[in-house]
C-alpha cells in the first residue's frame, strides 16, 4: 500500500463514511402558481460532486430519473413522464463509497396539460322565439386566466353586447338579436385568444352552438291594410 509514515496509516485503508450533503432541486418551468404544462420536466441543482443523483416522487420510492454530478457537483436530468396533478419531487445523492445523502428539500409541482373548456351553455329565455336580448351562461371546466371579454365570444344573428364573470368558472354574455329576421337563431362561439388556465394551457376557439342556440324573430309585422268600407 501507499503508506503515509508520519501517521503509520495505508492510504488504502482510509475510509469514507461521511454522508454527502442534501442536494439542490430546481425545475425552472414551474410558474408562479406552481404549475407545469409538461410532463416531461428537467430538473436541475448541485450534489457532491462526481455522486450518482437519484430523483424521487412523492412516495419517496418512485424513481423518475437518475444522473450524474460532474466535476463542478452539478447536474441536469430529464424525468419520466408525470401523471396528472399535484406532485413533491425529492432528490437523493449516493456517492463513490455508497453514502447516501439527506433527501433535499421537497419540490412541489402541479403537472396541468389538458387545456380548459367550455362545459356548458344555457340561456335565460323560456319563449320557444324571442326578440329581446338573449342573456348566455357559459360554463368552464377551470377557472380562466386573462381578460374574459366581448372579444372573446362572436354571435350567430345578433352582436354580443356584454361579458361578465359570475365566478371563476361562469360567465354571463348578452346577445342583441339581429333586427329585422323573420326566423333565425342566436348562438355562441367562443374566442380563446388571450386565455389560458393557471398552468399556461391555450383555450382554443370552438363553436358553442351545439350547445345552446335561442330561435329569434325580429321582423315586425307588416302594417295592416286599411280597412274596406
Amino acid at each position: 500500500c501507499s503508506r503515509d509514515w508520519s501517521s503509520d496509516v495505508c492510504s488504502s485503508d482510509l475510509i469514507d463514511a461521511t454522508a454527502p450533503t442534501k442536494p439542490t432541486l430546481i425545475d425552472s418551468a414551474i410558474n408562479t402558481s406552481g404549475y407545469v404544462n409538461n410532463a416531461v420536466q428537467t430538473v436541475t441543482g448541485t450534489a457532491e460532486a462526481n455522486s450518482t443523483v437519484t430523483i424521487y416522487d412523492t412516495d419517496g420510492t418512485t424513481v423518475l430519473g437518475v444522473g450524474t454530478t460532474k466535476g463542478s457537483g452539478s447536474y441536469s436530468i430529464t424525468l419520466n413522464s408525470m401523471s396528472e396533478g399535484t406532485h413533491t419531487l425529492v432528490a437523493k445523492a449516493v456517492d463513490a463509497a455508497g453514502n447516501v445523502s439527506s433527501a433535499s428539500t421537497g419540490l412541489v409541482l402541479t403537472v396541468d396539460t389538458v387545456a380548459p373548456t367550455v362545459t356548458g351553455v344555457t340561456d335565460n329565455i323560456s319563449a320557444t322565439v324571442t326578440n329581446a336580448p338573449i342573456t348566455f351562461t357559459v360554463t368552464t371546466s377551470e377557472a380562466l386566466v386573462g381578460t374574459v371579454g366581448t372579444g372573446n365570444f362572436t354571435a350567430t344573428n345578433g352582436t354580443v353586447t356584454a361579458v361578465n364573470a359570475v365566478d371563476s368558472t361562469h360567465y354571463t354574455v348578452t346577445v342583441t338579436p339581429t333586427s329585422g329576421m323573420a326566423s333565425g337563431t342566436v348562438g355562441l362561439s367562443l374566442v380563446g385568444t388571450g386565455l389560458t388556465d393557471a398552468a399556461g394551457n391555450a383555450v382554443v376557439s370552438t363553436s358553442l352552438t351545439g350547445m345552446d342556440t335561442q330561435s329569434i324573430d325580429t321582423l315586425a309585422p307588416n302594417a295592416p291594410s286599411a280597412p274596406t268600407v
